[in-house]
Parts: structure tokens; C-alpha cells; sequence
């Protein structure tokens, strides 16, 4: 058994610096406090796309809308049965 890599430091300060770890990113406790943060993501990533696709889609009959109206203003201007002249 070989001696203890320290970088340079005495052995009780690496030790004092290994020995103490009481908080790790990746462990079980960071992902089920983390857990409602991302469904609650989630859930408002997912309304705004419902929002968005209902905008788009209003968006798209009001240009069918206008469409329509333009092309039956525009028979009628044709026709001569509009009340401006």
C-alpha cells in the first residue's frame, strides 16, 4: 500500500478536505427536490404550446376571413350593389 496522494498538502489537511463531503450534485435527494420544480416546468412548457397552436390557428381563419370578405366586397363592387357609389 503506497502513500496517500495529497497534492502537496500535509496528510491531516487532506484528510479534513476528503472526509467532510455532506452535499453531492448528482444524488437521489438533489433530483426529488428538484423533481416539481421541472414537472411545473413542464406543465407550462406544454400550456404555452396549447396557447400558441390556438393562436396559430386563430390566426390562420381570421386570414380565411378576410379573404372571404375581400373577395365578396370585391364582386360586389363588380356588380355594382354597393351603397358608396
Amino acid at each position: 500500500m503506497g502513500r496517500p496522494k495529497t497534492g502537496g498538502l500535509p496528510c491531516k489537511t487532506a484528510a479534513r478536505r476528503g472526509g467532510a463531503r455532506v452535499y453531492s450534485p448528482g444524488g437521489c435527494g438533489c433530483a426529488l427536490l428538484m423533481f416539481p420544480v421541472v414537472a411545473a416546468g413542464a406543465g407550462i412548457a406544454l400550456a404555452l404550446s396549447g396557447v400558441a397552436l390556438m393562436a396559430a390557428v386563430c390566426l390562420i381563419i381570421a386570414v380565411g376571413i378576410t379573404v372571404f370578405f375581400a373577395a365578396t366586397a370585391n364582386r360586389r363592387r363588380e356588380q355594382g350593389k354597393t351603397l358608396g357609389g
